[in-house]
């Protein structure tokens, strides 16, 4: 919703200064544009950080092989009265 706000801030503006809709006390100034735009950044920043480590656990987790010893098969069979 940030990044869509940053994309069209006459869009916003105009929608928070219309009086009929109550929404005045919401209509940004320049500064808090600005702040918006560096949040939005420091976002980007962020939620690129998550997914490639979300990644690298993935990947990490597809390469475990199940469990095969013998004293572990029992725990790759499902019981028989569930």
């Amino acid at each position: 919703m940030l990044k869509f706000a940053i994309q069209y801030p006459m869009a916003i503006d105009t929608i928070t200064a219309e009086h009929s809709m109550k929404l005045c006390d919401y209509k940004l100034g320049k500064e808090e544009w600005k702040v918006a735009k560096e949040l939005h950044e420091a976002l980007k920043v962020h939620y690129s950080t998550f997914v490639i480590k979300c990644a690298n656990i993935w990947n990490r987790s597809s390469r475990m092989q199940p469990l095969s010893s013998p004293r572990s098969s029992h725990l790759n069979t499902l019981p028989q009265n569930l």
